[in-house]
């Protein structure tokens, strides 16, 4: 019987897989469209050394998963021969409206022992040629990194299979059948999955798979549209954010802009209104990205738990089901961490850090 079979083929679900299989595990991965195709695909690749928000616990896990990042990079490519694009590319934090608010994201940041390195007049914009004259200062953040979405889940799906995972796409689970205490099978449509544990890491659709065994976590799809532009190389040195709005230029030219942030149920498709938002605030920075080349854009749907917190661990009434779920705007920065944390429950061993503030809702039986 296999060991593990984890629902969901998503960065946080294949990095899962990875992890539970280089430690031993046979483990199966089923997917209902194709691995990586939805929120893993569809972000920027921003991965920040902290994080200034949110409880201490949260701070834990992004600072974990900050530490883990390159070494996990550094075994795909060995393992695999495939770059992910990862990168320690700085970024700059600026604001065209809200100075007092970048004053109290620079000393939050100072608070988090996260190099910050101020910048005005001319080292602003030594720093980011090309910066809109409207803005006076700044601060960079030297050890901001960032990785290139879908060539990172392409090498985690090769390391996958090389360390003896078994994927299986175009596999729409929709039902998780359990025994008394305990999870024996999911089912998708006429076939039937056996394993001793069972992870579900189905992002924005995990409400309606758990509902199956009567657990409620509310997990909402919240829509972000992205503009691709090309431009010459160089031409944008460093990620630029003004607070959840970002640019993040690419090694070869490319330059990424997002995003936004709309409750629209599970649609995807781009808007116009979303797409010329979204060329506003970039020529507001960089006057020069009027004339870059427009490439395309597109649109993935991110899993905000309603809670405000992701599930990280077991359902406490099944002693063999775990979720992994709900990290809305940071599953690909949080998955290193998670896929860790997952792994270390599911064989009982102490996490690193703190789990009790992500433990998943019990399960609620039916009134009869």
């Amino acid at each position: 019987m296999t060991d593990v079979v984890i629902v969901g083929g998503g960065v946080i679900g294949l990095t899962a897989a990875y992890e539970l299989a280089r430690r031993g595990m046979s483990v199966c991965v089923l997917e209902k469209n194709r691995v990586g195709q939805e929120a893993s695909w569809a972000g920027a690749g921003m991965l920040p050394p902290g994080q200034i928000h949110g409880p201490q616990e949260i701070r834990e896990l992004v600072r974990l998963s900050a530490s883990l990042w390159p070494k996990l990079s550094e075994e795909l490519l060995s393992e695999t021969g495939l770059d992910n694009g990862y990168r320690n590319s700085g970024s700059l934090q600026i604001s065209l409206d809200d100075e007092q608010e970048l004053l109290s994201q620079k000393a939050l940041w100072e608070k988090e022992n996260v190099p910050v390195e101020e910048l005005k007049g001319s080292d602003l914009f030594e720093y980011a040629p090309g910066l809109s004259d409207r803005l006076t200062w700044g601060f960079a953040l030297p050890t901001m990194s960032q990785v290139r979405n879908p060539r990172h889940v392409k090498a985690l799906q090769a390391a996958c299979l090389s360390t003896g995972v078994t994927i299986r796409e175009n596999c729409s689970v929709d039902q998780i059948e359990a025994i008394g205490e305990r999870i024996v099978a999911v089912r998708a449509e006429e076939d039937v999955f056996s394993a001793d544990r069972f992870v579900i890491t189905t992002g924005a659709w995990t409400t309606q798979l758990l509902e199956s065994v009567s657990v409620n976590f509310e997990v909402e799809p919240v829509r972000g549209q992205i503009v691709l532009l090309k431009t010459d190389p160089g031409t944008i040195a460093h990620i630029v954010e003004d607070r959840r709005r970002y640019i993040v230029p690419r090694d070869d030219g490319h330059v990424l802009i997002g995003s936004t942030m709309e409750d629209v149920g599970y649609v995807k498709q781009t808007t116009p209104e979303g797409v010329a938002s979204l060329m506003e605030f970039a020529n507001s920075l960089f006057p020069e990205l009027a004339q870059a080349k427009f490439v395309q854009s597109w649109a993935g749907l991110r899993p905000r738990a309603v809670r405000g917190i992701p599930a990280i661990g077991s359902i406490d009434t099944f002693e063999n089901l775990f979720v992994a779920a709900g990290h809305f705007r940071d599953g690909l920065c949080q998955s290193t961490a998670t896929a860790v944390l997952i792994s270390d429950l599911i064989e009982g061993v102490q996490p690193p850090i703190s789990v009790e503030l992500f433990r998943p809702p019990v399960a609620i039986p039916p009134q009869l």
